[in-house]
């Protein structure tokens, strides 16, 4: 009975250091700590170079909820037979063990400006996209080009391969790791004291997105809908104007971007729509599996909803009933006036 209370405690213990990964939501933190909500795609990559006589190895934890990269960690050594040794398919726990123990040989060459560089390129390349989906072929590219660039020299080898992990699994490995705006874990309590109602629910919202993204409402003036008579679960029209690598996803998908990069529209379900103090609305519409639109409204336009494909047309076929009815009715007046006129 004593282990299965020890055991509790210590679950309830990981579940609230899960909180700090979670934005504070619940069922994410019991999740992670059951191993069912992973954030962390992690990037392994082993590369050499033969004609500086130097090697190495370098892990990239890149967050794919919030979409930035958590933490970086790198080897280079002298010692040019660790491409060959270093196992790239391995647990991401046992690369990180071995760069130590070869960190532990005088062999290594400080890494401080090589690991700034990666992060920087990286973000540079927005290699989120291929993280995301798994595109070893384009990470390979993109990974082969910025150590090229790093050191300097063509004559570049690498291997890369992916690792999915959680947060709470490389803060308990001992991993330095960054949260979402550069705080550290346990920031979020202090940071969540000083939010007030207005940005306690728009945080809420958006902790059960994957991906928020810009977006922006098209003005109907005629055929629209005011902004305060919609509702969440009505469709909208909805621009996406940023050109960040999800809402280029998106757009490609959805074929509303042609050659010349000219967008057009796309569909989005309203999920909230939260008044501003001073006038407006924020509206977030769900414009993809897990990826809403965030809208920023400061007067109560009219805006273009979404209709039915049969809608237009149904109100057309009703528009024409009403038109034949008025016709019959006055003919019948006319007949009937010619028959009144005759019988007196």
């Amino acid at each position: 009975m004593t282990e299965q209370y020890s055991s509790l405690n210590e679950k309830t213990k990981l579940i609230e250091h899960a909180l700090k990964f979670t934005s504070g939501n619940m069922d994410k933190a019991k999740a992670m700590v059951s191993g069912q909500y992973q954030d962390i795609i992690v990037i392994k990559c082993k590369f050499a170079v033969q004609s500086l006589g130097q090697a190495g190895v370098f892990l990239a934890f890149i967050n794919t909820i919030d979409e930035y990269i958590s933490n970086v960690s790198a080897l280079i050594s002298t010692n040019v037979d660790i491409f060959e040794k270093v196992r790239i398919f391995d647990n991401w726990k046992t690369l990180y063990n071995d760069m130590t123990a070869y960190g532990q040989h005088g062999q290594t060459i400080d890494t401080g400006n090589f690991t700034n560089y990666i992060l920087d390129s990286l973000i540079g390349f927005d290699v989120f996209p291929d993280v995301s989906d798994g595109n070893l072929d384009g990470l390979t590219k993109t990974i082969f080009e910025v150590l090229t660039k790093s050191f300097n020299s063509p004559d570049v080898q690498c291997q890369l391969e992916l690792g999915v992990t959680s947060s709470l699994a490389v803060d308990m490995s001992g991993i330095p790791i960054e949260v979402p705006g550069g705080a550290r874990p346990g920031d979020e309590a202090i940071q969540s004291e000083q939010l007030s109602p207005f940005e306690e629910k728009l945080k809420s919202i958006e902790s059960e997105a994957k991906y928020v993204i810009s977006g922006e409402l098209i003005v109907s003036p005629i055929k629209g809908k005011y902004i305060n008579d919609i509702a969440a679960g009505e469709k909208i029209k909805v621009m996406l104007a940023s050109r960040d690598g999800i809402s280029n996803k998106i757009l490609t998908v959805l074929n509303a971007i042609d050659q010349d990069g000219n967008i057009s529209p796309i569909k989005g379900r309203i999920k909230a729509k939260i008044p501003m103090e001073k006038g407006g609305y924020i509206i977030y519409a769900l414009v993809a599996k897990g990826v809403l639109a965030k809208i920023v409204e400061e007067e109560n336009v009219k805006v273009q909803m979404d209709l039915p494909d049969d809608e237009p047309e149904k109100k057309e076929n009703d528009d024409s009933k009403i038109i034949y009815l008025m016709l019959g009715i006055v003919v019948l007046i006319i007949v009937a006036g010619i028959i009144l006129f005759n019988l007196i």
